[in-house]
């Protein structure tokens, strides 16, 4: 898969990560994106578009569109709010980092089709986040927030 990353925000990002990250949610969900459009934001920029595209007058984590296929290639995009990465990750008990790679893979597997509107599917989208998670090699500093 084709990962483009557009940042769009001031937080310093590992960009490279952060395409591991997509990369890795894809492969653990066995999913078959040939491009995907990665755009970091922040709170500001994140609401105008969340009230742009969704009616909602707020700010939110990601924003995810399912894969489309068109003659060439199935793609899709996800937005992924840095400032709320930062704020989320001492709430849940880990770093930034690991946060933004969770937001990253939450928003590929909604591309893929995944929903997380019942508690079912939310637990089978955290297994899936947290294993895609697992093998970047983020380490327990950054789950457990140290």
């Amino acid at each position: 898969m084709r990962v483009e990353i557009t940042d769009q925000q001031q937080r310093a990002v590992d960009e490279d990560l952060v395409r591991r990250a997509a990369e890795a949610a894809q492969r653990v969900a066995g999913g078959n994106m040939d491009e995907l459009s990665v755009v970091l934001l922040d709170d500001v920029a994140m609401a105008v578009l969340n009230r742009r595209l969704l009616g909602r007058d707020e700010t939110t984590d990601v924003i995810a569109f399912e894969a489309e296929q068109d003659p060439d290639a199935l793609r899709s995009e996800i937005y992924v709010n840095t400032d709320a990465a930062a704020r989320q990750g001492p709430e849940y008990g880990h770093d930034f980092v690991w946060e933004l790679c969770f937001l990253v893979a939450h928003g590929v597997l909604h591309a893929l089709g995944y929903d997380d509107n019942t508690e079912e599917e939310r637990e089978r989208m955290f297994a899936l986040q947290e294993e895609a998670l697992s093998n970047l090699g983020l380490g327990e500093d950054s789950k457990s927030g140290a």
